[in-house]
C-alpha cells in the first residue's frame, strides 16, 4: 500500500516542484520536502506533528517552533541557510 502512495506521489511530484516560488520559509519547507520526495504525513511523523501542521506550516498560515526547524534542518540534511532563505 505505502509502495503505491509513493509511486501515486512521484507522478504528481515534478508538476508541484514547478509551481513553487523560493525565498520564503513556507515555500523553502515545501520545496524540500518535494525534492526529498516524501509526503506531508511522513513528515509529520518525522517531525512528531500533525499532518495539518506541515500544511500551515507550508501555506504560511503559522511558522514551525524553534526545535521544529532544527528537526527539518537534519531531516533535510540542509543549512540553517537554506532553510530559512
Amino acid at each position: 500500500m505505502v509502495a503505491k502512495l509513493l509511486v501515486a506521489f512521484r507522478a504528481v511530484n515534478d508538476a508541484a516542484l514547478q509551481e513553487v516560488d523560493g525565498g520564503s520559509l513556507a515555500n523553502n519547507i515545501r520545496t524540500l520536502r518535494l525534492e526529498k520526495q516524501v509526503t506531508q504525513e511522513i513528515l509529520a511523523r518525522e517531525l512528531f506533528v500533525t499532518r495539518q501542521a506541515v500544511s500551515q506550516w507550508e501555506n504560511g498560515l503559522r511558522d514551525p517552533s524553534i526545535d521544529n526547524l532544527i528537526q527539518m534542518k537534519a531531516f533535510f540534511q540542509v543549512s540553517f541557510d537554506r532553510l530559512l532563505s
